[in-house]
């Protein structure tokens, strides 16, 4: 069972049928529920094998920046699937098939919204996000974000299970309703986004960015102090190549500079200046980029992974969610000694400081309103939709994906970017050290890309507007709704297991 469920998981990137597997890959799981003498410690054993395959076939590109990080992070995230499906199958034993499945349903979703925000968060495997290689069929994540697709995955395979179970038991009839049925659960969904997609009409005011990709080693290069001279000035050349139209913004990536500017100070550092002088002609052009940055705050220094917006001011915002071992160790807040456990993925790797508030950069003319995305961030969907709200009329990512090497890695994040152009109805500019530079546009298509690993610079018009989607209004609704169903579930199990024990001589 696990082998044909964790294979199953593994297909879900794939260049062939893109994610189609996951709408499968529970069946044999479910099936456990089945054997009521089976123990639920088994159950826990026989899923967590499954997830570490899961976590093995798509993200073992983790791999190569740490292999103690790699085990850690596939591990946890592993144990926190399968205690979901050892809490579904409790609830099935206790309640039966109708409650049993619609709790797992319940559970996963709420996993998966608690995973976006507490001290182990790393959603990058939540179910939903797989789909962001089809774009086409997920246009409706304007009104569900994530969760949506994982509900229409979970739904899916629920379906499917009972109809290979009445087909087992020979309860012809009834199996093929349940195949009916499982076929327009399927298909309504890929028919909605189908509408939306052909009747859908980008809007907004037009803005031209050039991205500057400079593809620079983030192990043998990047951080070598000796190099930070020749990386400043390579960057301000690409910029500064065929320019023979007004630019709006220029756009370099995270930690473009690797340098580590005083905040207090940061208008008069010779970076800025350099910057101000080489690409800034006139105060119509703002230039965005990556660097970190500290303050003194009563003795102690804070560091910051820092995006920057440069016109006739300088604005700064920090990075805020953190990847868990690199930028921060997880609980930290509570046990002081963790600051000093963190892993190296090849770069810098002190516990960093975070932004409480999103913060939107502003032109000059305020004519353009950007959300600065810093790399992990746009895995975040509710996250991301704070900046919509606060203002932001397209978004910017800015990332290094070269620590993942030549692997999946760097396209599976930018698959994120594009899942967040479609719950927000903005254009994306993304602009990466190494992997993937790009242009997106407002229904998650990437309208000019650079090739990775290549020096070089896109230049391209995208539209910025105010839109407001369903989501970025309402977030991740169907979490909210997930989880209080089933803190009522677990609540009414606890209550009839006090009650039954009360009863006992």
């Amino acid at each position: 069972m696990l082998l044909i469920s964790g294979t199953l998981f593994v297909l879900a990137w794939n260049p062939f049928v893109k994610a189609f597997s996951l709408f499968f890959a529970f069946i044999p799981l479910l099936f456990l529920f089945e054997n009521k003498q089976l123990a639920g410690s088994k159950v826990f054993n026989l899923s967590f094998f499954a997830f570490i395959l899961f976590h093995l076939g798509t993200v073992w590109w983790l791999s190569n920046s740490s292999f103690p990080g790699f085990l850690i992070i596939i591990s946890l995230n592993s144990l926190v699937m399968a205690s979901v499906i050892w809490l579904s199958f409790l609830t099935y034993k206790q309640f039966g098939n109708s409650v049993g499945l619609i709790s797992f349903v319940i559970y996963w979703l709420s996993f998966e919204y608690i995973h976006y925000r507490w001290e182990l968060s790393w959603p990058f495997m939540n179910l939903g996000n797989w789909l962001g290689q089809t774009t086409e069929i997920i246009q409706w994540y304007e009104y569900t974000g994530v969760l949506g697709g994982t509900l229409w995955i979970l739904l899916v395979n629920v379906s499917m299970f009972l109809f290979v179970k009445l087909l087992i038991n020979k309860k012809i009839k009834l199996s093929i309703v349940s195949f009916f049925i499982s076929i327009v659960i399927f298909l309504v969904p890929i028919i909605l986004s189908k509408r939306i997609c052909n009747s859908y009409i980008e809007n907004g005011t037009e803005v031209k960015m050039k991205i500057i990709q400079p593809n620079i080693n983030p192990y043998k290069e990047k951080y070598n102090s000796k190099l930070f001279k020749q990386q400043i000035g390579n960057q301000i050349e690409l910029a500064k190549q065929n320019d023979t139209s007004q630019i709006d913004c220029y756009l370099f990536p995270e930690s473009s500079f690797p340098v580590y500017l005083n905040e207090d100070s940061i208008n008069t550092e010779k970076l800025i200046q350099q910057l101000d002088s080489q690409l800034i002609s006139n105060r119509k052009t703002s230039v965005l980029g990556g660097l970190y940055s500290f303050r003194i705050v009563n003795k102690d220094t804070l560091f910051y992974n820092t995006a920057f917006m440069l016109n006739s001011n300088i604005e700064t915002y920090h990075k805020s969610k953190l990847v868990i071992g690199v930028e921060k160790m997880p609980f930290q807040d509570y046990l002081q000694f963790l600051k000093k456990w963190n892993l190296d993925f090849g770069g810098y790797s002190s516990s960093l400081t975070t932004d409480d508030k999103r913060k939107v950069f502003y032109s000059s003319d305020s004519s353009l309103q950007i959300a600065p995305i810093i790399c992990f961030e746009s895995v975040y969907g509710q996250f991301v939709s704070e900046f919509i709200k606060s203002g932001a009329t397209c978004i910017v990512v800015i990332t290094n994906d070269g620590w993942w090497g030549d692997t999946p890695g760097y396209k599976q994040h930018l698959m994120h970017s594009q899942l967040r152009a479609i719950e927000t109805r903005k254009s994306v500019a993304r602009s990466a050290n190494t992997g993937v530079s790009c242009f997106i546009n407002q229904t998650g298509q990437i309208v000019k890309q650079s090739k990775a690993w290549d020096a070089n610079y896109l230049t391209a018009s995208l539209l910025a507007n105010h839109t407001l989607t369903f989501y970025t209004r309402n977030g991740d609704f169907i979490g909210k709704i997930a989880l209080s169903s089933s803190l009522l579930i677990l609540i009414y199990s606890l209550y009839l297991y006090l009650a039954n024990r009360t009863k006992k001589p």
